[in-house]
């Protein structure tokens, strides 16, 4: 499984890039429809039979479907009980958590915590 957030997608350095709607937001999706891509062609090329992305930034709507890769199923939408680990259970082998910003506090690029300022830890 990849657990998929824009926010710390190849080139993605300031709060523009990720604002649904705008020039930027659409060249960031490309880039990072192209990350998720090598990430599951590297999961495939390593044996993997089944890979689903969990699309975890923001409205969950960021990923170019028409271009993600052949062997990934998507599980897209807001709301998930489960969050970013939507999609887990006792087939799954592996993770991948791709993409992430760093935490609250710390030092980084777009560095927040899930609702900004109202989860300001995960552990």
């Amino acid at each position: 499984m990849i657990s998929a957030d824009m926010e710390g997608a190849t080139g993605v350095t300031w709060t523009g890039d990720v604002v649904p709607g705008t020039e930027q937001w659409q060249r960031m999706r490309r880039l990072f429809t192209g990350d998720v891509n090598a990430c599951v062609q590297g999961l495939v090329a390593g044996g993997a039979t089944s890979v689903l992305v969990n699309e975890a930034h923001s409205a969950q709507r960021n990923l170019l479907l028409e271009d993600l890769h052949t062997s990934a199923r998507l599980l897209t939408g807001r709301h998930k009980p489960l969050s970013m680990m939507q999609g887990i259970d006792s087939s799954v082998d592996g993770v991948v958590f791709l993409g992430y910003h760093t935490a609250a506090g710390s030092s980084g690029v777009l560095a927040h915590t899930y609702l900004e300022n109202s989860i300001t830890g995960v552990w």
